[in-house]
């Protein structure tokens, strides 16, 4: 053998052992080092933390400790049903005018039936609170239960009460008039709280309101509160906490592990910690990561969860998420900390969390309050009821993944929507669509009440009628995209703007999807290229009929029912969804 081919071989072997071994070893020893100097930098940082100055905050049923000269800011509450909103700026010249302002609005409205709206304007005086409470906005809506025309009668209600400088706003619509004492039994578990005080009565603080027991699980309290430091306004904390939720099969820590954004970005996201991390009593999860954005930027996103339990509002859903580099006009900018001081801020902030501790025995609860039609839910909240809820997002040709009406049951947590950008040339040519879900929260709101699908084709009495249509069935049902027609006639698809609005349907036959328009390029229509797009609908019977002989006047005979039908699309119908799943993912702010 000669000694250039040893040579050779010693070199190849030589560079395998570099390759294999050596690379891979230097790059963890390095790792470790980083992970190592983040550590300490992170002590140091925490040592300086400890004087800074802070103060307790009342958040829900735990109390937690925030930077002193923090601002805190809060979402709408909901307890029970109700929806709560405090205002600590307003004056009470202010409130007053407002107050009046309200009645004298509902005084000359009209309800649906052209009579008078207002049904009564109730003065409130109550420990220490005053203000109306305002019964109006009577409707009626006619559906069909048990075989048996049903009408049923639902109402609105607003209260506008404020004590100790605070204003606080109840709202709820589409009440039934057997609920609508709920409000007023409200009310009185309300009380308002003094400037930085902590209460030991058992309930559940909203910024400086505290609706007392008796609350249980079922009432579904929900609040969110955001923390924004003045020294860094780039720096958002957000908190959100939600009784009654049913836990996610999958901790945070699993479902981060499916995040496919991970392996599409692969050097953009860099974990600082990641694992379980308990609060006390807490055993939640948490991962700390700094994220490269597409503009350069470097900011870090930090998140907490608690799945907690469905049955106990000292153990529900929490979920904390710190994030830095939040610009203005929601750009992206660079983070105003550095990895070590925002891990030792998150660490201070977070560690504080405890349960409020009360004294005295837990009032009796009552009964829950079921929410109604038009009731909101936001994303990370439980469901509050089961049914069809429609989602918020979307519109000017971005399309919501698996359709904007989608059947979610109670307790389980909102999904943040998951959006479909417009279509660029080359995706349409590949048939793809860019998938993005909004910084801001989704709003869902409940448009159709049903637990679960209406079994078709079980009733002899409400499925069939004489000339084997379905026409017993009432006028402006409504049944889902893959549910059973249940009669024959004419359907018109609740959602506007469909191009293929109006359909013959025959009695049993599985309800398709809708077509709407997509916005098109000039190229596109020189070409004549289709610009549209298929998803999951909701579709509400217009006429009973036989099998169309003649499609085109029979459409047209159809047509002259659309105004007897669709004025009370808004109203409370037996529909029948399809059981979406509920993708409840991580959210995070810079994901």
């Amino acid at each position: 053998m000669s000694p250039l081919r040893e040579t050779t071989r010693g070199e190849l072997f030589a560079f395998l052992v570099v390759v294999l071994v050596i690379i891979p070893a230097g790059a963890y020893l390095c790792q470790k080092m980083q992970a190592h100097g983040l550590t300490m930098e992170v002590e140091q940082m925490t040592g300086k933390l400890q004087s800074m100055k802070t103060r307790t905050v009342c958040f829900g049923r735990f109390l937690v400790d925030v930077p002193s000269d923090a601002e805190l800011s809060y979402r709408a509450a909901r307890v029970a049903g109700w929806s709560i909103e405090i205002d600590p700026s307003e004056s009470d010249a202010a409130f007053d005018e407002r107050l009046e302002s309200m009645n004298a609005r509902l005084r000359n409205a009209k309800n649906e039936r052209d009579m008078p709206s207002l049904e009564s304007s109730s003065i409130i005086e109550h420990d220490g609170l005053r203000g109306r409470l305002f019964q109006y906005g009577r409707e009626w809506t006619k559906v069909r239960r048990s075989g048996q025309k049903v009408e049923i009668v639902d109402v609105s209600a607003d209260a506008m009460v404020r004590g100790n400088s605070l204003s606080v706003a109840f709202s709820r619509r589409s009440v039934p008039l057997e609920q609508i004492g709920g409000l007023a039994q409200q009310i009185k578990q309300v009380r308002t709280l003094a400037p930085d005080e902590i209460p030991t009565e058992p309930g559940f603080c909203y910024g400086g309101l505290l609706v007392k027991d008796p609350l249980t699980s079922e009432q579904a309290e929900t609040v969110t509160m955001f923390i924004h430091l003045k020294s860094h306004p780039d720096i958002s904390f957000y908190m959100t906490t939600a009784a009654g939720t049913r836990p996610d099969p999958e901790t945070l820590l699993q479902r981060d592990d499916k995040n496919t954004a991970y392996r599409e970005f692969p050097g953009q996201f860099h974990t600082l910690r990641r694992g379980k991390r308990t609060l006390g009593d807490l055993a939640g999860e948490e991962i700390l990561q700094r994220v490269t954005e597409r503009n350069g930027t470097v900011a870090q996103s930090f998140c907490w969860e608690l799945t907690g339990s469905e049955d106990n509002v000292y153990l529900p859903f929490l979920y904390f998420e710190l994030g830095s580099g939040y610009g203005e006009d929601d750009r992206s900018v660079n983070s105003s900390m550095k990895d070590a001081e925002m891990i030792a801020l998150w660490d201070r902030i977070l560690s504080s969390l405890r349960v409020r501790p009360t004294g005295g025995a837990k009032p009796k609860a009552e009964p829950p309050i079921p929410p109604q039609l038009n009731t909101q839910a936001l994303a990370n909240t439980p469901c509050p009821a089961s049914g069809l809820w429609k989602c918020g997002d979307g519109g000017n040709g971005v399309v919501v993944e698996n359709g904007d009406i989608q059947h979610f049951e109670k307790g389980v947590r909102m999904p943040q929507a998951v959006l479909l950008a417009p279509p660029t040339l080359a995706q349409r040519l590949t048939g793809q669509r860019t998938r993005f879900k909004n910084r801001s929260a989704t709003v869902w709101t409940l448009v159709g009440r049903r637990a679960t699908a209406r079994p078709f084709g079980t009733s002899e009495t409400t499925m069939t009628s004489a000339s084997g249509t379905g026409s017993t069935i009432e006028l402006g049902t409504i049944a889902a995209t893959g549910e059973r027609c249940p009669a024959s006639g004419w359907w018109i698809c609740a959602e506007p703007g469909a191009l293929d609005n109006t359909q013959w349907f025959r009695q049993g036959d599985l309800l398709p999807t809708a077509t709407f328009p997509l916005p098109r390029t000039w190229f596109e229509q020189l070409r004549r290229e289709p610009a549209a797009y298929t998803t999951r609908s909701v579709w509400k019977l217009l006429r009973h009929a036989p099998a169309p002989t003649n499609p085109s006047s029979d459409l047209e005979a159809a047509s002259g029912n659309i105004a007897a039908v669709l004025p009370d699309q808004q109203g409370e119908q037996e529909a029948s969804p399809t059981k979406a799943d509920a993708d409840s993912t991580k959210g995070r702010g810079h994901a």
